[in-house]
């Protein structure tokens, strides 16, 4: 069990490490898989094989984007391979910028194979990332701008970026 953590962990800290496009598309590296247990897992054990945390297994089940299993001896919940790789596909989804609601949509299109509809839900994906970073590229440029006016203003006169920020103008006489 001890190993088995230490393996995820070395795993999850090195998939920080890779280029943000191969942490996106493989998720980590490719010899970096957890090992599945022979029997069914518990949602600890379902949780660490995917990479997520229990609360966020439960948050699926709440969300109907993972069923809940049946109970078995002793009240515990009994979660499969299965399970693992919907979880992992969820992590993954959301990593490329899917929302939850997306991940469900292309779950249920998986059993039509409806690739149609998958890329619609993909292209306006890809719409929405670049209107965001359009966004981003417009604040950015405000920065700067503000940062601009800071270095050029007198020395000791009211700093300009929190003038801004406040919505004063600074009037130099």
């Amino acid at each position: 069990h001890t190993a088995y953590r230490r393996q995820r962990q070395m795993c999850i800290r090195d998939r920080y490490l890779t280029t943000d496009i191969g942490f996106v598309l493989s998720f980590g590296r490719p010899n970096c898989s957890f090992p599945m247990p022979t029997h069914a897992f518990t949602i600890r054990k379902l949780a660490d094989a995917a990479g997520v945390g229990v609360e966020a297994v439960r948050y699926y089940q709440r969300g109907g984007l993972l069923a809940a299993p049946n109970r078995v001896d002793g009240g515990f919940r009994q979660y499969s391979e299965d399970d693992v790789r919907r979880l992992r596909f969820i992590k993954r989804a959301q990593a490329l910028g899917y929302s939850l609601e997306d991940v469900a949509e292309l779950m249920s299109l998986s059993a039509t194979r409806d690739r149609l509809r998958v890329r619609e839900i993909t292209r306006e994906r890809v719409a929405e990332i670049r209107e965001r970073m359009a966004d981003l590229q417009s604040m950015a440029s405000a920065l700067e701008n503000l940062a601009d006016c800071c270095a050029q203003a007198p020395e000791g006169s009211a700093c300009s970026i929190i003038a801004a920020l406040t919505g004063l103008s600074l009037i130099h006489i």
